[in-house]
């Protein structure tokens, strides 16, 4: 079950626990994803790309965003 984010530091994310919404961000991970992703650019679009076409969540979220 994924809940998506209504308040706190990470509104409108999808998170595994309601639990997760208010709790600070790492500054360090943050950091560190921010270099991986543009370390790893090209292959994270394509995945990206695969995941919201394939991914009956991603649609879903994707419908009711229309």
């Amino acid at each position: 079950m994924a809940w998506r984010c209504g308040a706190g530091p990470r509104k409108g994310r999808v998170v595994a626990d309601p639990r997760q919404c208010g709790v600070q961000l790492d500054i360090g991970k943050s950091a560190a994803l921010k270099r991986t992703r543009a370390r790893t650019k090209v292959r994270q679009a394509r995945k990206t790309k695969r995941t919201k076409r394939i991914n009956p969540i991603s649609k879903l979220v994707r419908a009711l965003n229309r």
